[in-house]
Formats: C-alpha cells, structure tokens, sequence
C-alpha cells in the first residue's frame, strides 16, 4: 500500500493482499490504518487507485463508501513496427 498527503487530499494506491491471507479483513484494516495516518498529515478526504477490472478491490471500496469519480489512461512505449 501506498498513501501521501497533498493539499488536504491522502492519495491511497497499491494495495495487495497476499491471496493466502485475503478475506480476513486485512485490506479493510489497512484502508483503516492509513485513514488515521492521512488525518494525522492533514487529510480531509481521500481519493484512490484501483484497476478498472479488480472486481474484489472495486466490491471493497464501495462497502466502505467510495464511489467512481473518473477514469484514466496509461501510456506506454510501441514497439517500433517500421522494422
């Protein structure tokens, strides 16, 4: 997981589960965990990261109540097709 503090925002991306140890409620402490972190560094709201196509990281969010706002692309590199 990884979380900073910018203009009274906590940004909150990256966070993994070990499959081994998913649905123990370890994603919702750590959600949890770095509220109270973002607080503490002046964070009023939080926004977040997560793959369009994560299905279980999607079903937790919403239970704990965030909400879509929008979406965006990555660019990457083409391999050189003129060869």
């Amino acid at each position: 997981m990884r979380g900073a503090v910018a203009d009274g925002l906590l940004f909150v991306a990256r966070l993994a589960v070990h499959p081994a140890y998913r649905r123990q409620g370890l994603a919702r402490a750590l959600m949890a965990a770095i509220g109270a972190w973002g607080e503490r560094h002046g964070a009023a709201a939080c926004v977040l990261q997560v793959a369009a196509d994560n299905a279980a990281a999607l079903a937790l969010y919403a239970r704990l109540g965030f909400r879509e706002h929008h979406h965006y692309r990555y660019w990457a590199p083409c391999e050189d097709r003129t060869r």
